[in-house]
């Protein structure tokens, strides 16, 4: 009786292992999103302070500000200094800065988008994408005080850049 047990088992088995696929197809799901599913957005995902340091009356930027955006139908994105040198403090303006974004610049998005850099703007154009776009701007560049005689010892300052999403 012991014998005949394996014997079976293989003759069981051995059908399954010689089966041999004789075809094979798909099945979809399908559907499409309605015109208005998805609300326009301008999300910010995250921001980085950028470090400057002065040298006379020019504050040249060491590490770039970067803003991390997620967009969906934005036209385009601006990037704008109002030109103020300002207490970390407080916030007060304490003289003018002339901002200059030359060597800024965009990584990431779809493959259309545009980056225009001069040296008063930030511009992104062509943010077309079927779904969302994400993409981050690195703001860099430096700026130009008219008087230094506003700066202390051992004070913070910043420089302010407005970030706009324009629909």
């Amino acid at each position: 009786m012991r014998k005949i047990l394996p014997l079976a088992i293989i003759g069981v088995a051995l059908p399954f292992v010689a089966a041999a696929q004789v075809g094979s197809g798909e099945a979809l799901w399908q559907g499409q999103t309605s015109l208005q599913q998805f609300d326009p957005e301008c999300t910010f995902l995250q921001n980085n302070p950028g470090t400057m340091v002065p040298a006379g009356s020019i504050w040249t930027v060491t590490t770039p500000a970067t803003v991390h955006l997620k967009t969906r139908d934005a036209d385009h994105v601006t990037v704008e200094s109002d030109d103020l040198l300002r207490l970390d403090s407080s916030g007060d303006a304490v003289d003018t800065a002339v901002v200059d974004y030359t060597g800024s610049g965009v990584t990431g998005g779809p493959p259309s988008i545009t980056p225009v850099v001069t040296p008063t703007l930030i511009r992104v154009e062509n943010i077309l994408s079927p779904g969302a776009s994400v993409f981050t701007i690195a703001i860099n560049g430096e700026a130009v005080m008219a008087n230094t005689d506003a700066l202390g010892n051992s004070t913070g300052y910043h420089i302010r850049h407005t970030v706009t999403c324009v629909q």
